[in-house]
């Protein structure tokens, strides 16, 4: 059954998905296709492989997206990845247009303030090693639906601390360093002061 969403005019995304291996990148696909589908008037996704990357296709997509619709959401589906750069060749007119950039990857909250001195309006990135996909299996239905992305990010920022620290945690930590991970994954929130 396909998902329902307020389909709202003048709104896009985009979202690109690293050369992972193939259950994770179907996993990811069919978990973000139809909420992207139902949340945006229009939506672009995009899978790399090892032979095949996707900047050209990203770049051509950012173009479209800036230009026709006023906010855009831009999902980083990856680890250390290099996709600022192709946002850097937007015009400043076209990256205000990008009203969020979630990136998964690793340290990607590193780039936050590199994010802003683009002028997009807000960037969500983790600050380490990770369990993004936790955080972003609850935090985008939230982003869509209610469009506040620190309401958001808090919000599956608790969820995930209760899969560390709860029952399913008690058990994991005999086998990763649930402290590590949580200062690793827990989002970061970086917004230009104008919005």
């Amino acid at each position: 059954m396909p998902l329902k969403g307020p389909h709202r005019a003048g709104e896009a995304a985009i979202a690109i998905r690293d050369a992972v291996p193939l259950y994770q990148q179907v996993l990811t696909e069919r978990y973000t296709v139809p909420r992207l589908e139902a949340g945006y008037e229009r939506y672009w996704y995009f899978t790399e492989t090892k032979t095949v990357t996707k900047h050209a296709e990203l770049r051509a997509a950012l173009e479209e997206a800036t230009t026709l619709f006023t906010h855009v959401d831009v999902y980083l589906l990856a680890h250390g990845n290099h996709y600022i750069d192709e946002v850097r060749r937007l015009s400043p007119e076209q990256r205000r247009r990008i009203r969020l950039v979630y990136d998964t990857g690793g340290s990607s909250a590193r780039q936050g303030h590199e994010w802003m001195q683009l002028g997009v309006r807000t960037f969500i990135g983790h600050p380490g090693g990770n369990i993004a996909p936790a955080f972003y299996v609850w935090f985008l239905p939230r982003w869509v639906k209610e469009q506040d992305a620190a309401s958001a990010m808090r919000a599956a920022n608790d969820d995930v601390h209760g899969l560390l620290y709860g029952p399913a945690g008690s058990v994991a930590k005999w086998f990763v360093d649930r402290d590590a991970l949580w200062l690793g994954t827990e989002a970061k929130l970086f917004q230009n002061q104008n919005d």
